[in-house]
């Protein structure tokens, strides 16, 4: 599975601080801190493996804490492919 995490980018909106705490608010609900870990590494740039190495999450519930995230519209997980057609598409 760890291959798969490789290509996969979490990206997430910059946003003001009362939004963000929204955010970090509903992950520590429902997750507690490890959550509130994974979103704050999340910086559009580092694939979801690297992100699950540096935060030190059990490979299911670093799946599902991303599958709830997404759901819920706070990141999007992106290809390696559509960031650069979406750079190439920029120029």
């Amino acid at each position: 599975m760890g291959e798969e995490l490789l290509g996969i980018i979490p990206v997430k909106e910059d946003l003001g601080v009362v939004e963000r705490f929204k955010i970090e608010k509903i992950l520590y609900e429902k997750f507690k801190d490890d959550a509130i870990k994974v979103y704050l590494s999340i910086d559009s740039k580092k694939n979801a493996e690297e992100i699950k190495t540096e935060t030190e999450i059990p490979e299911a519930k670093f799946l599902e804490m991303l599958d709830f995230m997404e759901k819920s519209k706070l990141i999007q997980l992106k290809t390696i492919f559509e960031i650069e057609v979406n750079k190439k598409d920029k120029r």
